[in-house]
């Protein structure tokens, strides 16, 4: 049994296209390996991956979790039990998409969490 993958997008930077990449990553991994759980986080305010993915997504085989402007309120508890249920999932990838500056608790999470 493989354990679940996470990937960490991010950068201090705006504009450099962190979204971009996570959600065309997604899409990728999802045509490749047809078979693994996918799930996007979309932890920026900004909600960019959200709006990228709606047209790409499809209920049966992508997990997506918009938190947008709700950042400020999203728990450590709350992440961590995300994060370990998709880790925990076999062959899983989970692609975090952070938004710019060090978001605190989003930041941390992710980074501990990460294996790419």
């Amino acid at each position: 049994m493989n354990s679940g993958k996470a990937i960490f997008v991010g950068n201090i930077k705006g504009g450099v296209g962190k979204s971009t990449l996570a959600v065309y990553l997604t899409d990728y991994l999802r045509a490749r390996y047809e078979r693994r759980p996918v799930m996007l986080l979309d932890t920026d305010p900004q909600g960019t991956a959200f709006e990228m993915m709606r047209p790409l997504s499809r209920a049966d085989d992508i997990k997506f979790l918009p938190i947008g402007d709700r950042y400020d309120g999203v728990s450590m508890t709350t992440l961590d039990g995300i994060l370990r249920r998709m880790l925990s999932e076999e062959d899983s990838v989970t692609i975090v998409d952070t938004g710019a500056g060090k978001l605190g608790n989003v930041w941390q999470m992710a980074m501990l969490c990460s294996t790419v």
